[in-house]
């Protein structure tokens, strides 16, 4: 048994307590009511489909009683929940955490390509290791971080910006935000494009990944992937229907950082998803 299977032993059984007394009454992005059900897991948990907006969601969704989830309970692979020790820390930042599993220089190189300013917003921060490396490339980065610990990390020990919340960055502009596998751990998806469209700067980009839900053609590998820490499931057909919605606009999506901006698939596969949209400037 791994590490991060053991810590996270605890969220999975509340949630399969909840999926006993609970259903989630509609959509977490749009409150549709028109909903499909895939699959089942455990049993217990309906995997679903909204008619309206095509996000795939658990039912019900886990929303842990026992304390902060992601202080807590949950444990990701690799360094994404563990802090590193001083000595761990000096060597990842001496070597520009080249080799690393928090090696962003590719995704930070398309960021380059496409962010017309320096200003750059992360969502989903955890202790910072990004926005070092953002920094190191010229950007001026803000990051909104959940988990109390691991952001009080990230300032004290990389001396990065991280704030709580969307409340913090009220009245700030930036000219691109990026995400990294954390939009599937969302449990209210409500507002969350229409919050982004008003943190870009019009023409800034957005930047997201996350892991691929395709269904059927994948539907096995899209199915082990959902869950209790990973509640909500993107396709492209969800960008594709919603970004417009929220009045951005899709450039593309793609499967490797390599390809990004100019060689865009013709529809998205693979194991992960990476999406590129704009804020009109006009």
């Amino acid at each position: 048994m791994s590490p991060a299977f053991a810590a996270n032993l605890v969220p999975r059984l509340e949630f399969l307590a909840q999926a006993l007394v609970r259903r989630e009454p509609g959509c977490p992005h749009c409150g549709g009511r028109g909903l499909e059900t895939l699959a089942r897991k455990y049993a217990l948990v309906r995997v679903r489909r909204c008619g309206a907006c095509a996000l795939v969601f658990t039912d019900p969704i886990y929303r842990s009683r026992l304390g902060s989830l992601y202080d807590r309970l949950y444990a990701g692979e690799g360094s994404t929940t563990e802090l590193p020790g001083p000595e761990r820390l000096a060597a990842l930042v001496a070597a520009g955490f080249a080799g690393s599993d928090k090696d962003f220089a590719a995704p930070i190189a398309r960021l380059r390509e496409v962010a017309r300013g320096p200003r750059l917003l992360e969502i989903g921060s955890s202790w910072g290791y990004f926005l070092h490396q953002a920094r190191a490339a010229g950007f001026e980065p803000t990051g909104i971080e959940i988990g109390a610990r691991r952001a009080e990390y990230g300032r004290a020990q990389l001396g990065v910006r991280i704030v709580p919340g969307w409340e913090a960055l009220a009245g700030e502009r930036f000219d691109a935000v990026f995400t990294s596998h954390v939009l599937e751990h969302f449990t209210d998806f409500s507002g969350v494009l229409a919050r982004i469209r008003e943190l870009l700067a019009p023409g800034g980009a957005l930047v997201v990944e996350v892991p691929h839900f395709e269904w059927p053609a994948q539907a096995r590998l899209s199915l082990s992937r959902i869950g209790a820490v990973h509640p909500l499931g993107f396709s492209g057909e969800f960008f594709a229907r919603n970004l417009p919605r929220h009045g951005l606009r899709l450039a593309g999506f793609f499967e490797r950082w390599e390809d990004l901006p100019g060689r865009p698939l013709p529809a998205p596969c693979g194991e992960n998803l990476i999406c590129l949209a704009e804020r009109p400037a006009a």
